[in-house]
Parts: structure tokens; C-alpha cells; sequence
């Protein structure tokens, strides 16, 4: 397996993700200063990465800039990278994944998302137990101001597709204005009626887009949407006339606001990429 690189200020964070890696198979790792990651490094470095897990939170440098020069080393055959950050705005999020970033992880992240798409990137066989696709209720009641709004950075450039994804986030904003009065619970069955539509009307009006411009990753993609369609489906039969708890609604909560954040800027992002490039 090629060597895994972390940059990551925080000792304490370094010392748990090479512990966790390895106790899921995951060997040949190396903790690094970003100041010894110079270009001249990495062209001669290069064949023996398999992937970068980049702190973006350390001030010291500037993480969008280390993610660009990592991945323009060789833009044929780049390595991959995963970037991780508090920082959950998606402004920061879209830079990271324009500049060659190929997947986020927000901090404080769950073990089994990071082992998931390290495996993914690595291309080492799993299953979709961890997948961020799936959805998995809070145990604690958690946080609740995770408020998220459409704007700009998540526009694909492929119009019917931005006004489908504008109709979910508007629900996503819905319920959270109505969960900080409390009144959350009342607008929960119907935010699951939606979702039911959702899946199938945008996913199918997706999956033919897919289809009609022979979209490359097409069969990756549907298999995401069946995923998180599935977890859907499995939330709906298991809250049929169900007390709604605050941890319901949290649950759900960020379990669309992730879907979202991740789907929108890095999944659908590579079909409007690809549509541009094959104009």
C-alpha cells in the first residue's frame, strides 16, 4: 500500500487517526510538518503516496494552497487528498475541492467516515456500513445550530439541477428556523414526505441527464443516490407514527446537511465538470 501522508498540527489528532487507521488495516502511514513539504519533495516523493489527509485549521500555512501544489505535481495521475476542517462553510469547502481536494471531513468527524473514505480513495475493498450516504441517529442530543443556506458556491451550472437541489435546502431551512421555536416536530412527517418524492423525481431527472450526456461515472453516482435513497426509505418506515424526539430532528438535520455538502460540491460538481469539458 502507498504511504499515507497526515498534516496535522494537533499531536493528540495525529496520534488517533494513525491508531485508527491501523487498527482497520490501514499501515505504512507518516506524520509530517507542513514545512517539509516542498515541491521539490514531492516530485521526488511522488510514486510512493497514496493519499494526503490535510489540516486546513492550521494557520501556519495555507492549507488551499499546500492541497494545490500537491495535486499539480502531477495533474495525469494527482494524489489524492482529504482535507479536514471545523470549518464548515462551503465558500472554504468549494476552494478546498477546486484547488484538487477530493474529499472533506468536518471536525469533530465520526471514526468510521474517516476510515470509509480513506478506503474509498485507496480503493480498498468495504462496505457501505460507514458510508456518509447512510443515515445514523444522534446518540446524545447533540448541537442543533447547523444552520445552511444555498448560495453560489453550490451551483453546478446545470440549471433544473441547482433549482432541484435550492427545493431541499429550503426545507433544510425550514425546519431549522421551526426547530428554534420549538416547533420542529409538527413539520417532521412532512419533510419526510418530501424527501420520499425527492429521491425518485430529482435522482431519476439526474440519472437521465447521466444518461444523456454518457456521463462517465454514471454507475458510481446511481449507486450513491441508491444509498442515501435507501436510508431515506428505512428512516420513513421506521418514524410511521412515531413520537418525533429533538434527537429525530437533529438527526435528520444533519443528515441532509451533510448529504448535501458533500453530494452537491463534490459528486454532482464532477457531472457539471464533466459537462463543461465535453462541450
Amino acid at each position: 500500500m502507498n504511504k499515507i501522508i497526515i498534516i496535522e498540527d494537533n499531536s493528540y489528532l495525529n496520534v488517533f487517526m494513525e491508531k485508527l487507521l491501523n487498527k482497520n488495516g490501514i499501515f505504512n502511514i507518516e506524520t509530517l510538518k507542513e514545512s517539509l513539504i516542498t515541491e521539490s519533495y514531492l516530485r521526488y516523493i511522488n510514486k510512493e503516496i497514496g493519499l494526503f489527509i490535510i489540516d486546513l485549521d492550521n494557520y501556519a500555512y495555507n492549507g488551499i494552497d499546500l492541497i494545490s501544489m500537491i495535486h499539480n505535481i502531477d495533474k495525469n495521475n494527482p494524489i489524492a487528498i482529504i482535507a479536514l476542517s471545523e470549518n464548515g462553510e462551503t465558500s472554504m469547502l468549494k476552494k478546498a475541492v477546486f484547488a484538487g481536494c477530493n474529499d472533506f471531513i468536518l471536525k469533530p468527524f465520526e471514526n468510521g467516515s474517516l476510515i470509509f473514505k480513506v478506503k474509498k480513495l485507496l480503493d480498498i475493498r468495504q462496505s457501505n456500513e460507514n458510508s456518509p450516504n447512510n443515515y445514523k441517529p444522534l446518540e446524545t442530543k447533540g448541537d442543533n445550530d447547523i444552520q445552511f443556506s444555498w448560495n453560489q458556491d453550490l451551483e453546478i451550472k446545470i440549471e433544473e439541477i441547482d433549482n432541484e437541489h435550492k427545493s431541499i435546502i429550503k426545507k433544510y431551512e425550514v425546519l431549522y428556523e421551526l426547530m428554534k421555536e420549538g416547533k420542529g416536530h409538527d413539520y417532521y412527517q412532512e419533510l419526510l414526505s418530501f424527501l420520499d418524492n425527492y429521491v425518485h423525481t430529482h435522482f431519476d431527472h439526474e440519472q437521465e441527464l447521466h444518461e444523456t450526456y454518457n456521463y462517465n461515472l454514471k454507475e458510481e453516482h446511481k449507486m450513491i443516490h441508491e444509498e442515501f435513497k435507501t436510508s431515506v426509505l428505512n428512516i420513513i418506515e421506521k418514524n410511521n407514527d412515531k413520537l418525533v424526539t429533538d434527537k429525530d430532528l437533529i438527526s435528520i438535520n444533519l443528515f441532509i446537511k451533510n448529504w448535501l455538502i458533500h453530494h452537491i460540491l463534490i459528486e454532482d460538481r464532477k457531472f457539471g465538470d464533466f459537462i463543461v469539458q465535453n462541450k
